[in-house]
């Protein structure tokens, strides 16, 4: 079968999605691997939205809709692409700590990063998603579902039923789009991480310093904009994890376990038990979930 990829579009990204963590001179940007498999390439970019049984109330025809979407493979591709990002960003910064690497992670594999990727190679006018919500729809929800497509179809690059060495193609695209030369700030982004944590103020004591998500303060102005709203204050004390959620600058909920991800997902579900106790507010959450 002939083998088929996107192509780059030129125009701008829908107007009220929230900025990218990094971004990237499209003039530089490598092609994407091309799937050689044409039913790959189509459940690829197909949304769960776009199959009408998503909402059957048979569990075994939801189940077939779900298997006819790009969901499974963009489970594949969500892991490929953290693997792969975590080997390029170890090559380039030998030198660089667990926990800065993980912050340039965050940023280039989120899905405000990965949304504008996809839209630059041309998935917005290729995926199969339901788009009768129009700009009723809430832009994080957009930009979800353009992210997952972006991974959906990595994973539908780097599966052996396409082609053979597809992860080394996998490998060489990640490399060619992490060049410094096509990313821009993420040099200047490990620097300001590391002298941050250089400064003779912020020594990390028994009691570590407390670890933040990628965010305005960790890295410099060129690669991170205004509209980060949500974020992570984390301690380690004595073996367990303290994680504070906050939204706009504010602290909402606190929350101590034995694990970090632990603490983040307790504190988590206090939010959205709070939230979803209001009806109104309850109908807006499970809309807007239903459409991710």
């Amino acid at each position: 079968m002939e083998a088929r990829a996107p192509h780059l579009c030129e125009q701008p990204s829908p107007p009220n999605w929230q900025p990218p963590l990094f971004t990237f001179r499209p003039d530089r940007l490598p092609s994407l691997p091309a799937i050689a498999d044409s039913l790959l390439h189509e459940q690829a970019l197909r949304h769960i939205s776009a199959i009408p049984e998503m909402h059957h109330q048979d569990p075994l025809i939801r189940e077939g809709a779900d298997w006819r979407s790009n969901r499974r493979l963009e489970w594949e591709g969500d892991s490929a692409l953290s693997w792969l990002v975590s080997r390029e960003l170890a090559r380039q910064f030998p030198t660089a700590t667990s926990g800065d690497l993980s912050s340039l992670r965050q940023g280039v594999v989120s899905n405000r990063t990965l949304s504008h990727l996809a839209w630059t190679y041309g998935f917005g006018g290729m995926l199969k998603h339901k788009t009768n919500l129009g700009p009723d729809r809430p832009a994080i929800v957009h930009q979800k579902i353009m992210a997952d497509a972006f991974e959906a179809y990595l994973g539908a690059a780097s599966t052996v039923r396409a082609s053979q060495g597809t992860l080394r193609d996998l490998e060489t695209f990640i490399q060619r789009m992490l060049d410094p030369a096509c990313v821009e700030g993420l040099v200047e982004a490990a620097a300001s991480l590391r002298a941050h944590r250089l400064q003779p103020d912020n020594p990390v004591p028994l009691v570590q310093q407390p670890r933040r998500s990628l965010q305005r303060d960790t890295l410099p102005a060129s690669s991170l904009r205004d509209g980060t709203d949500i974020g992570w204050v984390e301690n380690s004390l004595g073996g367990r994890w303290s994680a504070t959620l906050s939204v706009a600058g504010r602290p909402i909920v606190t929350v101590e376990a034995p694990k970090r991800l632990e603490a983040q997902q307790r504190a988590v579900n206090i939010v959205l038990n709070r939230l979803l106790s209001h009806s109104q507010i309850r109908a807006v959450v499970l809309e807007a979930l239903q459409e991710a």
